[in-house]
């Protein structure tokens, strides 16, 4: 009967239903297992799910756990976003899902499982994604053409130098070639599209060969290295680890008949059969099965000949999608990224008459930033629609005279600089707008203020109002991570809170002041009162604590503080709404959180501001002197910036820029 109950449960449950590939196991024993087959992007940063296996059940009865990442692969940092616990192993039978609260990024240290775990999605994200592109979101909206004149001095700068008989047409650093950029070997006709650093190519390009051989992957100091694709003209391709040019590690080799060899190989030679059956099974449907009709192909990597020309790349639902190389029988080529069959994202042509451009394409069309280079060695970089040369553009003939300004259909239209462009084409509104609010409190008397970072995140000016004035401060330093922030304003406060040396205990007496719901209800401040219910925040975060004291939206950054005027933390979160009818099926009722003082102390030595310390007695007419060291912070935006950030931060709504 227990049998029979424990496979209805299995049948009955919600599983993950994640492709699980075994990472690594922590000296606890706990297995770690990632799903490389549903990372997706979100802004510049990766979302992706791991799972947790334990031996014995956790506190909650579960044996596995799986938790959704947001990751930035070039700082290395994280933050987790939702928790799913399950009584099975590997994400079966759900117990129950939580969201984080939090949203705190932490650094994974190095040779951690973190960071393990964080480095191993991103390699294989932005090797094999088709979102990814070549530059790391390096373009050319910064850059300007090099000075010709004075070749000793190229820096962030894009032009095209011969080398000998070779030439490279992209971007400069330090007189060395650093960017995306193209290079054509005059001896041997090879080409490379892709980034360089310090002269050598770096992370990931395309190879083409004169004998039609193309190789799109890792590089690195002008060698392949790392995953990557080859295809031989005579038709056989490979898929695998490379090193120093050589297939180095595991891979599969399929052959032209249709033969396959799955292994291990070293410099160029096959030596083992030996591989995980996951990656091999991972590997062959990475390839596109030449023995399926095309139209079925998704998210494989393979060539394909049409009436106009040969592909060589990725594929997404039967068509081009992804990196690839597209070889016209014009004798024009492209390589870069595709959508839909056609051109889109970052790319470079090459005409057979050796004018070449390099920069944005859209659906086809050079749209949005690119350099051109002509035969006669005329240059142009600035904005393009639609193949021609329209908005902000520097045209550079040969002979060194330079034409700056407005273009429109390839034709000049007048002389103005970026700054005087932006007004023209843009129409950049520069007036501040009041967006979202917080509440701050005076730590020091030289006007130092700490207040939640997610208050200030993204603002273009901050303001502090006191009862008589305001007041533009400066953001002093930022902890991300334990969401505090601090600034600076010209004024002397007349009231600077102390913090106390004591730990919180539960049930303690707290009071918070502050600005809830901004000025939209009234301009004072306000002060609620209530204990300390637990002593860890969401998620068992010892750095935080929760309260029952009310609070609400402009709350964030205000006092925590004992009936002595002590500081004991800092406002910064409440449960959600939405979540909690969601998934806890209640209403919640005044489950509050702050950061705890000691953080709060930690963050100000390292700033370098002297703390007030405790007192043991009440300060005389205290509620004017919270009054005094508490104030309402203004988050300042135009127009264009809260379009940006009104899916990151709570903001007001649009109603403000009536």
């Amino acid at each position: 009967m227990k049998y029979l109950l424990s496979i209805i449960l299995i049948l009955i449950s919600h599983t993950s239903k994640a492709e699980w590939t075994y990472l690594t196991k922590n000296t606890s024993g706990v297995e770690f297992f990632l799903d490389y087959s549903n990372v997706k992007e979100k802004n510049s940063n990766l979302l992706f799910k791991h799972l947790q296996n334990r031996k014995t059940p956790d506190k909650w009865g579960s044996l596995s756990t799986t938790i959704l990442r947001e990751v930035n692969c070039k700082t290395n940092k994280y933050k987790n976003l939702k928790f799913a616990y399950y009584y099975g192993e590997m994400g079966t039978i759900l117990e129950k899902e939580v969201k984080s609260l939090s949203l705190d990024w932490y650094f994974a240290k190095p040779k951690s499982v973190n960071d393990l775990m964080i480095k191993s999605v991103c390699r294989k994200h932005y090797t094999n994604s088709n979102k990814s592109n070549f530059a790391n979101n390096e373009n050319f909206k910064s850059n300007k053409i090099c000075n010709v004149t004075d070749g000793k001095n190229w820096t962030n700068c894009t032009s095209f130098k011969n080398y000998e008989n070779d030439i490279y047409v992209g971007q400069f650093k330090n007189n060395k070639r650093n960017g995306l950029g193209f290079y054509k070997f005059f001896n041997t006709n090879k080409k490379f599209f892709g980034t360089w650093k310090n002269g050598k190519t770096h992370v990931k390009g395309v190879w083409i060969f004169p004998n039609n051989d193309i190789y799109i992957g890792g590089n690195n100091n002008s060698k392949n290295e790392g995953v990557g694709f080859y295809k031989w003209s005579k038709g056989d391709v490979f898929l695998g680890t490379w090193k120093n040019n050589f297939k180095n590690g595991p891979g599969v080799y399929i052959y032209q008949d249709g033969k396959i060899k799955t292994g291990i190989w070293e410099n160029d030679k096959f030596i083992s059969r030996s591989i995980n059956n996951s990656l091999k099974r991972k590997l062959i449907n990475l390839i596109c099965d030449d023995n399926l009709n095309s139209n079925s192909w998704d998210k494989c990597i393979g060539s394909k000949t049409y009436n106009n020309g040969t592909y060589v790349g990725y594929f997404k639902q039967g068509k081009r999608g992804g990196k690839g190389v597209y070889k016209w029988n014009s004798k024009i080529t492209y390589v870069g990224f595709w959508k839909n069959g056609v051109e889109h994202g970052e790319g470079f042509y090459e005409w057979p008459n050796e004018e070449l451009y390099i920069g944005d394409v859209k659906f086809g069309k050079r749209t949005g930033v690119g350099f051109y280079k002509w035969t006669n060695n005329d240059v142009y970089l600035g904005d393009w629609k639609e193949n021609s040369r329209t908005g902000y553009g520097t045209y550079l003939y040969r002979s060194g005279k330079i034409k700056a300004g407005i273009w429109k259909n390839s034709k000049f239209i007048s002389a103005k600089d970026k700054k005087d462009q932006k007004s023209v084409i843009l129409n950049n509104d520069k007036k501040l707008f009041q967006v979202g609010s917080g509440t701050g409190f005076s730590v020091s008397s030289n006007g130092h203020i700490i207040t939640n970072h997610h208050v200030i995140n993204g603002c273009q000016k901050v303001n502090v109002f006191t009862k008589e004035n305001s007041y533009n401060s400066k953001i002093v330093a930022s902890d991300i991570k334990n969401d505090l922030s601090l600034l600076k304003v010209n004024f002397k406060p007349e009231f600077v809170f102390p913090i106390t040396n004591t730990s919180p205990q539960l049930m303690d007496e707290i009071y918070v002041a502050g600005f809830p719901f901004g000025n939209r209800i009234s301009s004072s401040i306000k002060i609620t009162k209530g204990i300390i219910s637990s002593l860890t925040g969401f998620g068992d975060d010892y750095t935080r604590m929760q309260v029952d004291a009310a609070m609400q939206p402009g709350n964030s950054g205000g006092p925590v503080y004992s009936k002595f005027g002590n500081i004991y933390g800092v406002a910064v979160a409440k449960l959600d709404y939405k979540y909690s009818i969601k998934k806890l099926n209640t209403i919640p009722e005044l489950t509050n959180f702050a950061i705890k003082a000691s953080m709060l102390k930690s963050f100000l030595e390292a700033s370098n501001v002297k703390i007030r310390p405790e007192v043991s007695e009440p300060f005389k007419n205290l509620g004017k002197k919270i009054q005094q060291g508490t104030f309402y912070i203004s988050c300042m935006m135009i127009r264009g910036k809260y379009d940006q950030m009104k899916s990151k931060k709570v903001l007001f709504d649009k109603d403000k820029f009536n």
